[in-house]
């Protein structure tokens, strides 16, 4: 009958007790002591054991002083970023009945009539030189590198020239008065303009339609607003840019061809109404138009 000895011999690889002795003198004669007792090793190997359990158990934890790092971090970039952006960007806009003139970077000028807005970068101008319009603006555009205007969609490039742009929701129109124009509609082929030469694009039309100048394609500088064949509901929206009133009128199937000035607003409305069989009434800041006498 085995000992129970024995059997915890064998689990440690020893099978009896004379090659137990043997592998213990065997250690006695390495003659290295340990420097901690069997004891102190023991509980040390024990907290170690406490210590990476506890470890493994704990959640990765974020604090508020990291949070607060990465929002600050964040914050500053952010605060770079629009601070780099808005040095970058010049923008001049104009409100009704006022009008503007900007001198770009290369000394081209710009003139804006009523109710526009013209913005560009200034960080590599000098390479690649390109605006922002949105409404009606007069250019003369010094020679040099290419010269591009985006406005509402469409672009419009020039080396050194005049030309007239007009571009607001309801109406495009382009005059070049000298040099040459290369105009840009989506979904439509380019279009080269020279001198004398004009297109104009309204809602619903397919393509724009191309024509010849007739009158100074810049009159409005002057105060003086000619148009032939036009929408009249644009005629009114005109006015009411240049003399900053409302204009109430129901929807207007007329077109008009004459001209106004913008020195008084009584005879604006007379220039326009009378030989279209209106009449109208102004009551403070509002004009209110009327079909038949």
């Amino acid at each position: 009958m085995k000992e129970p000895e024995d059997d915890i011999l064998k689990q440690f690889g020893f099978e009896d007790d004379e090659l137990l002795r043997k592998t213990l003198s065997e250690l006695d004669q390495l003659k290295v002591k340990p420097s901690l007792s069997k004891e102190e090793a023991w509980n040390r190997f024990e907290q170690a054991v406490v210590v990476r359990s506890n470890e493994k158990q704990r959640p990765n934890v974020i604090t508020f002083g990291i949070v607060w790092k990465i929002a600050a971090s964040i914050l500053l970039i952010l605060s770079l970023w629009l601070g780099l952006n808005a040095w970058n960007k010049a923008s001049y806009a104009t409100a009704n009945n006022q009008v503007n003139e900007v001198v770009l970077p290369d000394n081209s000028t710009v003139r804006l009539n009523a109710a526009s807005k013209l913005n560009y970068k200034k960080f590599r101008w000098n390479i690649l030189r390109r605006v922002e319009l949105s409404g009606e603006a007069y250019f003369k555009v010094n020679k040099g590198s290419s010269f591009e205007i985006s406005t509402l969609g469409k672009t419009i490039k020039v080396l050194g020239t005049e030309f007239n742009v007009f571009s607001r929701e309801n109406y495009f129109e382009v005059k070049c008065i000298s040099g040459k124009v290369e105009v840009q509609i989506p979904g439509n082929e380019k279009i080269i303009l020279t001198k004398g030469k004009a297109l104009k694009k309204e809602p619903g039309d397919k393509a724009p339609t191309k024509f010849d100048i007739t009158t100074n394609a810049a009159t409005w500088i002057n105060g003086d607003f000619y148009y032939n064949d036009t929408d009249i509901n644009l005629v009114f929206d005109e006015i009411a840019r240049q003399f900053n009133v409302y204009i109430s009128r129901d929807k207007l199937d007329r077109r008009y061809t004459g001209y106004f000035n913008k020195s008084e607003l009584k005879k604006a409305l007379n220039s326009v109404c009378l030989p279209m069989g209106f009449t109208y009434s102004i009551l403070k800041d509002t004009v209110m138009i009327k079909q038949g006498f």
